[in-house]
Formats: C-alpha cells, structure tokens, sequence
C-alpha cells in the first residue's frame, strides 16, 4: 500500500524515513505488543546513515525546485505591465513633491512672506486669501483698505516687503494657525487682522456710513452716533449720508482704522434754512418755482420768505428756480446753500427774447431821437407813451434854439444795471449812452457828444409790447456795463429856427425846462427811497450814495440808518412812494414832498405795513439831482 507525507501530500517509498519531496520525517508505526530494545552504537551508526542520505537527498530536490521556481519568476514583464508600474512610480514622485511643496507653500514663514509682498504690491486679492479678521474672510472693501496703507507716508515701510519689519512696525497684524487645513492635509496659516470698531457721531439723527462703498454691520447706535464693526484695520473712504426730502445729502472723508477703537464726525451739518424774497420794490409777478437739488420746493408768494429742512449746509445742495411775470421767466440766482438764511435775488429780470425787445425799443427810440432833434419834430419817434409824447414834443421845439447837424455812431444800452420803477404797468429803468457825431451850432465844427441817459421801458401786459414810459438825457449813472451796438450813421442836417420866432421859443423853452427839472426831481427822490431799501435789506450803503449829497447831513443820518437797521436784522420791502408836492426853494433847490408804504419785516418773521411822509430837500449838484436833507 502507497504511502504519502502528511506535510506535502506526496507519495514515499517503502521504508523511507523522510520524505524526499519535503524533507519530512516520516514516522513509523511501532507495534503495541512488541517491547523495544534499546540500541546499540552499530544500530544507531546504522540507522543514521540512511538518513544523512535521505536528507540530502530531499535537501537536493528542494533546490531543484527552487532553482526551477526563480527561472520560472525571471520571465520578461509585458508592457502593459510596465506603464502600470511607471505610472505607479509617477504617482509616487508627485505624491513626494506635493507633500514638500505643501509643507514649505502653507508654512508659516511663507505665508508671511507672501503677505509681506501682497502689501509691497497693493494685491487686494491675496491679502484677502491669506488675511482673516475675527476669524472671519475679508471683504474686498476690507482687502481695498488694508491695501491702502501702502499709499500712506507714515507707512513706507511697506513696499518694501520685508515681513519681519511689517508685523514689527503694525502690530494690528499676527499670524496664528488656521482651523482648516489646506487639501485636507496641510497644516496652514492666517494673518489674523486686529477687529477695528469705529464710531461715527452725527448732529442729526438717520445718517448712515459706508465704508469703501461697503455696508457693515452696526455694533451699537444711538440719536447722536452709529458705532460699525469688526472691521479689518486700513484706510477707509468713508461717505455718510442722510435723506431729505429734496434728495440724499453726503459727505465723504478718508479715515484711519488702526487704534482698535475708533471714531469720528461725520460732518454732515444739516438745519432748518429760511430764504428771504429780495426781489426790488413790489417786482409784479404771478407765481414763483423754487427747488433744492431739482426736487420741488413748496413756497407762500404773500410771506416774503419759505422755509425748508432738514438740509446740508456744506453748499452741496443747490437752491435754483424761476419766478414767473408777464413778460417771461425770470431765472433765480443760484445759491449754494451754506447758511440757514439765505436770501434770494433775480439773476436778471429779463430772460432772452425780453432782452431783444427791449434793446430794439431802445435802439429804435434813440435813432429816432437823434432824427428828431435834428427835425425838431416829435412826431418822428414811435413806440412811446403819451405822457412821454408831449413831454418830447415840448423838449425838441424849445429845448434847444438849433436842430441838430451830425449822426448818430452807437448806443450802449447797460441791461446788467437795470431796476424796477413802479408805475401802473411793469416798468425798469436803464442806463444808457448816445455816441454821436456832430454839433447843435450850425457855425461850429463837429465833435464827438457823449450823450448820459436814462430809458424807462414799460411792459404793456394788455398788448405784450414794450414801449418807452421815459426819457431823460440829463442823468449821471455812475459806474455802469454798456453793451454798445452800431447806429444806422444816417447823417442829418440840422433846421434853423426864423428869428421871428426866437420870443416865443425862448418862452416855451424856460417852461419846458422847468417841466423837464421837475420831472427829474421827482424821479431822483423815487430812485432814493427803493435804493435806501435795498441798501438797508443788504447793509451796502454804497447803493443809495449816488442819490445823497456827499457831505450833506442826510448823508451822516442815513449811514447810521443803514447800519442799525442792517445789524437787527430787520428788511423792508416799498409798498408804493407818491410825489405829493414838489415846491421850488430856488433855480438849483427844491422841496419835494412824498407818501411812502413800507413793509417792514423783522428778523424773528413777524411784519408790519407802516405809512409815512417826508418832506426831502433836492438839490442840483456836479452829480446831478441829489437828496441833501429830509423832515
């Protein structure tokens, strides 16, 4: 019966003792019944022999084997083994590098350094990578302030990118460990930013902050402050604003977040602003449109002044308008509000299609004059009331003994220095100059005349025209803009009156005149008492002084007036001024009688009408009809 080992499974000889493929000792079988004898040395000599044998014969097969085993293993690879086994390896290098690239990029050194350079750099989006505040990312509001340091004298240093000297120098920054790791294996680093809180006061109550154009949350508020934060430490364009309801006022300002916590005014002044209607006398017109940065401002024509508010007080707002008469739209000087009172002015009383007009009527008036003096004939001249009429028709005949002989070579017209003269229609005095060319003597050569005159233009609302209310040539404007405009240059021959008419033109002449002073009187002692308003409402005497005899006793009282009245505060508005009696005292002295209707309003917006009457002394001086004393 075949045997087999009980360690490899493999058959064995008879009698074997070890396993030849395994080298296994192989036990024999002794029989119960049989007593074993011990053995000799021969036996056992014997005995050993074979096995010494049979081992090395099983040592012999083992080899073998083996030898047949690594022949079998020293086959070539296949080739798709093989790019298995590089991919591997490659995988292995990467792995490799990745890990030393990871530890160096994420050390603490390195993110310092980077941080260092992103700064020198002004790299808003690496300092936003690496920087936290509070534990928290930065905004790029936030990374936009901690980048405009750089920009800062006092910070230099920064461009330079030496880290160790930036978290020397600006101790708001550190470096600490991040909770997160970088691919899930590297262990990285914040720069950890010291959490800025920043308190903003306001003398009004709504005004909100923003900071680099970012909102931020409130950490505490009250009427009077707002405190933001945390914010990252850096410099901020901080823009407060506050609703109105003529728009949204701001103010913007650059601030410093470096001290942990901050704070600063907002400067936006706002209050309550009043405007006071500074239009002359009683300026006739139908409604006024007021507006505070284009949104529509709700005005009372009856109180003289409108009041508005809260607004900004740092001239960012703008008060414009229009005011509207019969003769068009009337612009509002702009005023950029600083103040809370501000008065209001017309630019011009006159827009552009009224400004034609009116320089046409002059221009037409004055070549006719020229034409009708040289006639001395009144009929020539048109477009002219009829109270002005008879008073030239009067003028020309007896006014002068000649007609004149010349031409008229410009006219300048000084529209800037217009005012308001009340008569029953919307009227406005202007100054104005005749260039001419020639001579009223027909035995004497020509000369240049500079003829001084004053136009009054009326607008007649019933027919939409303006006509000429008033002419003067014996009139002292002072310092005046004239627009100067081209003439036609027609050349007229003057008429020369008969001698038998001489008596009767020198009698005509003497009353004329004496019409003529009259006339100029009267309008002298009107020009002073609107002029003394104005100067009064704006406290610049400078502008009834043409109208007072320098040195006169009227002088001395009427600065002190304009004074007084200025300091308190106080405005007046002329309700109506009538000439009631003009008296002559002697040929250069005159007593002129007037009733006069003032509005005057005080500085707490109460008003009173008040009437009064005045007897005022005029007299003729080198410049011109001038107030010298009034009872």
């Amino acid at each position: 019966m075949t045997k087999f080992c009980k360690e490899c499974g493999k058959p064995i000889g008879d009698g074997a003792q070890f396993c030849k493929h395994c080298g296994t000792k192989v036990n024999s079988e002794v029989p119960k019944h049989k007593a074993i004898a011990p053995e000799t040395e021969k036996e056992a000599a014997e005995k050993k022999a074979p096995v010494e044998q049979a081992g090395k014969e099983e040592n012999q097969t083992r080899s073998e084997q083996q030898t047949r085993q690594v022949n079998k293993e020293k086959k070539p690879m296949t080739k798709k083994k093989k790019i298995l086994t590089g991919i591997l390896g490659v995988i292995a290098l990467c792995v490799i590098g990745l890990g030393i690239w990871g530890n160096m990029y994420y050390s603490e050194e390195n993110t310092a350094n980077r941080f260092a350079s992103a700064m020198a750099e002004g790299d808003t989006e690496t300092i936003q990578k690496v920087m936290t505040v509070d534990g928290k990312e930065l905004s790029a509001e936030e990374a936009n302030a901690v980048a405009a340091m750089r920009e800062e004298e006092e910070f230099a240093f920064i461009s330079d990118g030496d880290s160790e000297v930036l978290f020397e120098e600006l101790p708001v920054f550190d470096m600490e460990e991040s909770n997160e790791k970088a691919f899930l294996f590297f262990t990285q680093y914040d720069v950890a930013a010291e959490p800025q809180y920043v308190t903003v006061y306001s003398n009004v109550e709504g005004v909100t902050t923003t900071f680099n154009g970012g909102g931020f949350e409130e950490a505490d508020a009250s009427s009077d402050y707002i405190e933001y934060g945390p914010l990252a430490p850096g410099i901020y364009e901080a823009a407060s604003s506050f609703e109105t309801d003529y728009g949204e006022a701001s103010k913007s300002q650059n601030v410093r977040l470096m001290d942990t916590y901050n704070s600063y005014d907002s400067e936006l002044e706002v209050g309550e602003v009043t405007f006071y209607e500074m239009f002359a006398g009683d300026l006739p017109y139908n409604s006024m449109e007021l507006l505070i940065n284009e949104e529509p401002l709700e005005t009372n024509m009856d109180s003289g002044y409108v009041s508005a508010g809260p607004l900004l007080l740092d001239g960012s707002m703008e008060l414009t308008g229009v005011v509207k008469a019969d003769w068009g739209d009337l612009e509002i000087e702009p005023i950029a509000i600083t103040d809370r009172e501000h008065d209001v002015y017309i630019t011009d009383y006159f827009n552009e299609e009224a400004e034609e007009e009116i320089k046409e009527v002059i221009k037409n008036f004055s070549e006719n004059y020229v034409e009708a003096t040289a006639k001395l004939d009144a009929s020539v001249i048109e477009n002219v009331s009829d109270e002005l009429s008879e008073v030239l028709e009067d003028e020309l005949f007896t006014y002068y003994d000649n007609g004149f002989s010349g031409r008229l070579d410009e006219i300048g017209i000084a529209l800037a220095d217009a005012e308001y003269y009340a008569t029953d229609n919307p009227a406005f005095q202007i100054p104005a100059q005749l260039n001419m060319t020639g001579t009223y003597d027909p035995d004497s050569e020509y000369e240049e005349i500079e003829l001084e005159a004053v136009f009054i233009v009326q607008y007649l609302a019933d027919s939409g025209e303006w006509d000429m209310h008033y002419f003067s040539d014996n009139f002292a404007p002072g310092n005046v803009d004239y627009e100067f405009f081209a003439a036609s240059g027609e050349e007229y021959e003057g008429v020369v009156l008969e001698d038998e008419d001489d008596a009767d033109s020198e009698d005509n002449q003497d009353s004329s005149s004496g019409e003529a002073e009259i006339a100029d009187v009267e309008l002298a002692v009107d020009y002073y008492v609107y002029s003394l308003v104005d100067a009064i409402n704006t406290g610049d005497y400078d502008l009834v002084a043409e109208y007072i005899a320098s040195g006169s006793s009227l002088e001395t009282m009427q600065r002190d007036l304009v004074e007084r009245l200025s300091d308190s505060e106080m405005r007046q508005e002329v309700q109506s001024v009538s000439v009631e009696d003009v008296e002559e005292v002697d040929s250069e002295t005159w007593e002129v009688t007037t009733s006069e209707t003032i509005e005057l309003i005080y500085a707490s917006g109460e008003s009173e009408t008040e009437d009064y009457q005045w007897t005022y002394t005029v007299e003729l001086t080198d410049d011109g009809y001038q107030l010298t004393n009034l009872e």
